[in-house]
């Protein structure tokens, strides 16, 4: 190779490689799926932990319904225990810095059940009917502590599960 053609591949060199500005690390720990982005620049992290359709945010487990479904009047059971209303939780949820009011006021919910998990202490399953009358629904969330504590080892701390 001449001296020219390698002066062009070494100068044309960083527009030809991608640059992947987040490094991604996947796993699964107990059923959960743990993800963690590392933004290679900054060492900031991202961080999601998912079993089907719960995820974790901000101190609280979120139980996702399809969208157009209105679970203000849910109620749920943890494991064995009583029934609770999910808006009962409404102030915690507040304080943990969750909205309580969404941009549509003919779905407020968007079909979301948020539980704080200081009330999920080893539980291993919810209980959720999601409006009067309809068939409660189980989630499984045996291993979340697990779960939580691997994200936690890997750099993740209450901030970087907001996103």
């Amino acid at each position: 190779m001449t001296l020219l053609a390698r002066l062009a591949l070494v100068t044309l060199l960083p527009f030809m490689s991608h640059y992947h500005e987040a490094h991604v690390r996947l796993w699964r720990v107990q059923h959960w799926v743990v993800e963690v982005d590392t933004h290679r620049f900054t060492g900031d992290k991202s961080c999601w932990l998912v079993r089907g359709q719960v995820s974790y945010r901000r101190q609280a487990l979120v139980f996702h319904f399809p969208v157009r479904l209105e679970t203000t009047n849910a109620i749920y059971r943890v494991d064995a225990g009583e029934p609770r209303a999910a808006r009962s939780d409404l102030v915690d949820l507040a304080k943990l810095g969750f909205e309580l009011y969404a941009p549509s006021l003919d779905n407020p919910s968007g079909g979301l059940v948020r539980i704080p998990t200081m009330r999920l202490q080893g539980a291993n399953s919810v209980w959720i009917q999601s409006q009067p009358g309809k068939y409660p629904v189980e989630f499984n969330i045996a291993g979340f502590s697990a779960a939580l504590d691997a994200a936690r080892a890997a750099g993740c701390t209450e901030a970087s599960f907001n996103g």
